[in-house]
């Protein structure tokens, strides 16, 4: 096994190295005027990895927006981190979905290069 990667308490802790990162969540439809930002946050020492582009939702579109974060970073002993978002939102109107399965509001996808 090769033992890189432990998630716990919504964080991912990450072996010594070199990886590339895709990650992105969605902007529920029908909100307007939403803006989200997102970042890869090393909690461990309390510094930002990555910073990914603003989405901006600005009407009642009918399908949700996606913004997406990518791209390589280096980590020189075991941290801790977490997909970190942080949403703008116009309207106190957003829930959940009543369904029973689990809901997935965020992915991320690593994989060690180096």
């Amino acid at each position: 096994s090769l033992n890189v990667c432990a998630l716990s308490s919504n964080q991912f802790t990450l072996s010594a190295g070199t990886y590339a990162i895709m990650a992105w969540c969605n902007l529920q439809a029908g909100v307007s005027n939403v803006r989200t930002k997102s970042r890869i946050r090393n909690v461990t020492d309390s510094t930002t990895v990555l910073v990914g582009p603003t989405a901006f939702q600005s009407s009642n579109q009918s399908a949700d927006a996606n913004p997406l974060l990518f791209g390589a970073f280096d980590i020189a002993a075991g941290k801790a981190l977490e997909f970190q978002i942080e949403p703008s939102i116009n309207t106190t109107a957003i829930t959940a979905a009543n369904l029973t399965e689990s809901e997935v509001y965020a992915q991320v996808v690593l994989i060690k290069i180096g």
